[in-house]
């Protein structure tokens, strides 16, 4: 697509239904900035693949006998988020009569919560120190990704297959977040798939320091059972929900993996469903 820089508005959506997209009408447009930007509206077969696909993309820039540019985008665009609130925008084209500017500047969706975030996750009395994977996503809908996957793969010992995105709703007065109940993740054990895990949580987050930080208390079920209060019951959590501890900050809360001298055998642990 191709849009105003001044207001993000929408000039002309090139669109025909082909690998390759074109636009001829330069030459009707007023002198000023440009933006063109990518989204996508349809899925698209991707074969037998389970996992979101990322692509490559390029931009080719012809003005016969003056400019012929190539800007190439490796992995720049997923098909994971379909829908026209996703814009990727790939570069910038200044319009001065004939003369035409044509920059690359890759700009992805995002808001003031959108990055990763440092922290502890989900530790455990056998699994301390549990580091987070945790990472804000601005897709069709805003989300938080990678709760939990340490508690999973290294104290439940489910290997995840697919999903780790939850919808989060977002309370700036309050500085609230709010995970409704949603399916979250699907996974296997010993290679058998599992029923899939569902999530819900809340938290607060404070971002009047340098780095915001956030603390995200939540509860994975599948089989009809909570795990974190499953692992509260049986000693494993002082308290009755998975709790994340996370800031932006790089430097900040860096976990030195602790030890333990409580025997941790998964198969002594964890439940036959």
């Amino acid at each position: 697509m191709l849009l105003d820089k001044s207001d993000l508005s929408i000039v002309d959506i090139i669109d025909v239904g082909y690998s390759t997209e074109s636009f001829s009408g330069w030459e009707n447009l007023a002198d000023g900035d440009y933006v063109l930007g990518v989204d996508l509206l349809s899925t698209f077969d991707a074969g037998e693949l389970s996992a979101p696909v990322t692509l490559d993309l390029a931009l080719d820039f012809v003005q016969p006998g003056i400019l012929n540019i190539t800007l190439e985008f490796p992995l720049v665009m997923t098909n994971e988020y379909v829908c026209d609130t996703y814009v990727i925008y790939l570069a910038e084209v200044n319009k001065a009569g004939a003369v035409y500017t044509v920059t690359q500047n890759v700009i992805k969706p995002s808001n003031f919560l959108t990055g990763q975030y440092q922290g502890v996750d989900a530790e455990t009395s056998v699994t301390p120190g549990e580091e987070s994977q945790v990472e804000v996503i601005l897709g069709c809908d805003l989300l938080i990704h990678g709760l939990g996957f340490g508690w999973m793969n290294n104290f439940w010992g489910e290997d995840i297959v697919a999903g780790g995105n939850a919808v989060i709703t977002v309370d700036e007065v309050n500085k609230t977040i709010d995970i409704a109940d949603q399916e979250y993740m699907s996974t296997t054990y010993n290679g058998s798939p599992q029923e899939p895990y569902a999530i819900v949580g809340s938290g607060t987050y404070d971002d009047s320091g340098t780095y915001i930080t956030m603390t995200i208390n939540y509860e994975l079920t599948n089989y009809g059972t909570g795990w974190a209060q499953w692992c509260f019951d049986n000693g494993y959590l002082p308290t009755n929900t998975f709790v994340a501890t996370l800031t932006m900050d790089p430097a900040g809360l860096k976990v030195v993996k602790a030890t333990t001298n409580v025997p941790f055998n998964l198969g002594d642990i964890k439940p036959k469903h």
